[in-house]
């Protein structure tokens, strides 16, 4: 016999093209088979898996559902060690008002794990002060 969307095309049950059945037309693909109608398409139950390559250039790039190989994970980063027991530190700007910030400019990092022998001041900042919060507060 014809396909599955061929025969609901002449039950008025679906539409040519692509698309999902409503219920109407599975219980109808149900009641078909049934009562013994063989349909041309085979049946596939569920995705079929691409076969195994071991070309790099194949592999599926880094994105969603990505999984690295076990040889392919990144390294741990270091634990990091506190170089300073402050929370906060402040600069002035051009007008003299205070700023407070919490990460270096130079490297990104909170001031308290910054290893930069200058920290790297806020943008608009132009004068450190010696003005800290310490860790805890």
């Amino acid at each position: 016999m014809a396909t599955k969307r061929e025969y609901l095309i002449d039950l008025n049950l679906a539409k040519p093209g692509r698309g999902r059945f409503s219920r109407a037309a599975l219980d109808a693909l149900a009641k078909a088979e049934s009562e013994g109608v063989v349909f041309d398409e085979p049946v596939v139950v569920g995705k079929v898996a691409a076969p195994a390559s071991s070309d790099a250039s194949d592999r599926k790039s880094p994105g969603f559902g990505y999984k690295p190989e076990p040889g392919g994970i990144r390294p741990v980063r270091p634990p990091q060690i506190r170089i300073r027991d402050i929370s906060a530190m402040y600069a002035t700007d051009a007008d003299g008002r205070e700023l407070m910030f919490q990460t270096c400019r130079g490297c990104g990092y909170h001031v308290s794990f910054c290893t930069c022998v200058n920290i790297g001041l806020p943008f608009g900042a132009t004068a450190l002060l010696d003005k800290t919060d310490p860790l805890g507060v």
